[in-house]
């Protein structure tokens, strides 16, 4: 027996004392049950949430024969897939636009800036020519 136990058959059995109820209550207050305060004992309370289908938050495993490219093989399981696609030393990548999406160039630091303007100087004081500015076809420089 559980020391809590012991201790609740021990004050149910002390002569003047009120028993303890060891009974769970949770706040249902539009429950008919409901006490003044709202609670109903835990196993008269319905659940709060209901699914509406226990089906609707699984994801299945199964899927229709695909072929793998990496080995060749046919797969009607995706795990099988993934597992098959990274023993071959593949990536599976999907269609997710982040993903997909280039990265721009980093921003240059000021000490990558000061160089370009250096070098750039040198190569004007040199003689060296400057290299053409290209233009749009509307005229625009770019």
């Amino acid at each position: 027996m559980r020391p809590m136990d012991m201790l609740c058959n021990a004050l149910d059995a002390a002569p003047g004392r009120a028993s303890m109820s060891r009974e769970t209550l949770v706040s249902r207050p539009g429950h008919p049950m409901a006490d003044e305060n709202g609670m109903v004992p835990k196993h008269l309370a319905p659940p709060k949430c209901h699914a509406v289908d226990a089906h609707v938050y699984v994801i299945s495993d199964t899927m229709a024969p695909v072929l793998n490219m990496a080995t060749g093989r046919m797969h009607d399981s995706k795990s099988r897939f993934r597992a098959d696609t990274r023993s071959a030393g593949c990536i599976e990548v999907g269609n997710d636009p982040a993903a997909l999406r280039t990265r721009g160039l980093p921003e240059p630091t000021m000490h990558e800036v000061a160089g370009d303007v250096k070098r750039s100087i040198e190569e004007l004081r040199s003689g060296r020519p400057a290299p053409p500015i290209r233009r749009g076809y509307d005229g625009s420089f770019s």
